[in-house]
């Protein structure tokens, strides 16, 4: 707008500042300028099937992305930490301290009946 008044951008911000009608006006036109914009834009989307401007609409008026993030809320992560590998059983109970001997658990017995 500046170049049109031909005055430098701080010199019509200044006159914005200044004068509360200028603003009020300027302010009008610039919604104006959007919702015919937007008009344009969504026309383009629905009547002429533009893809651009459909994904355009999307993306800044109902927060789509080009990759969604994935949905981690029902994920399971599991680690396993798992000693370095060792030579021999020596160096390793020198590296990872005793030895322990863990039983495995019984299997359950299955006692069949009629």
């Amino acid at each position: 707008m500046h170049t049109l008044f031909a005055v430098s951008a701080d010199d019509f911000k200044r006159w914005l500042d200044a004068n509360a009608s200028l603003r009020k006006a300027f302010d009008e036109g610039k919604e104006l300028e959007r919702e015919l914009l937007h008009r344009t834009l969504y026309e383009a989307a629905i009547y002429k099937r533009d893809l651009g401007a459909a994904q355009f609409l999307l993306r800044s008026r109902h927060g789509y992305r080009e990759q969604e993030p994935e949905d981690n809320r029902n994920r399971v992560s599991i680690t396993f930490h798992i000693p370095a590998a060792a030579p021999d059983l020596k160096t390793y109970v020198e590296r990872n301290g005793r030895l322990e001997v863990v039983p495995l658990p019984r299997m359950p017995r299955v006692i069949e009946h009629e």
